[in-house]
């Protein structure tokens, strides 16, 4: 079961690949035909990771969604939905303690969608990332504070405040 989802993802990403040469319906028909599939087998993971599926099998959905989101990056024509795509590769990377792949996916929103309403969410998943999965206190500090400091009216600014007063005294929950 493990092999045919990943051998399943292989050989989609080589139908979706060939193609009727480089003109742009192809392309755009390509890029529709890997979000497609990418959203379906995002849907299941997404599932399977609620219902606490088992992580190897998880890790083998993941990397059919780093083939199909590879495959929509490289189309020439570019997915209205890429902020969604970098967003959910990012969690799916997160959720399979692929940390270091997380953080560049949730830098990469901030980077190429500065004004896109997740960034705000991505930098405070990324702080998470850094102090649930990296146990590294001081680059959660630092995340949560770009966060607040960049984009202070956001939504998830409040919540990066109260995780840097929580690392900076842990000991001031408990009293």
């Amino acid at each position: 079961m493990m092999m045919k989802n990943l051998t399943i993802a292989f050989l989609a990403g080589v139908l979706i690949s060939c193609g009727n040469g480089n003109s742009d319906s192809g392309n755009l028909k390509k890029t529709k035909e890997a979000e497609t599939s990418f959203s379906r087998l995002y849907a299941s993971f997404t599932k399977s990771f609620d219902e606490h599926g088992d992580m190897e099998k998880l890790k083998i959905s993941a990397d059919s969604l780093v083939i199909y989101f590879n495959i929509i990056l490289e189309q020439k024509e570019p997915s209205e939905h890429l902020s969604d795509l970098y967003f959910s590769i990012a969690q799916v990377s997160m959720k399979v303690d692929r940390a270091k792949e997380a953080i560049q996916y949730f830098d990469a929103i901030e980077t190429k969608f500065p004004t896109d309403d997740k960034v705000s969410k991505s930098l405070y998943l990324k702080g998470h990332t850094y102090e649930d999965i990296l146990k590294d206190t001081a680059q959660a500090v630092a995340a949560y504070k770009h966060l607040y400091k960049t984009y202070p009216e956001s939504e998830w600014s409040q919540n990066a405040k109260n995780q840097v007063l929580h690392l900076n005294n842990p000991s001031a929950d408990q009293e």
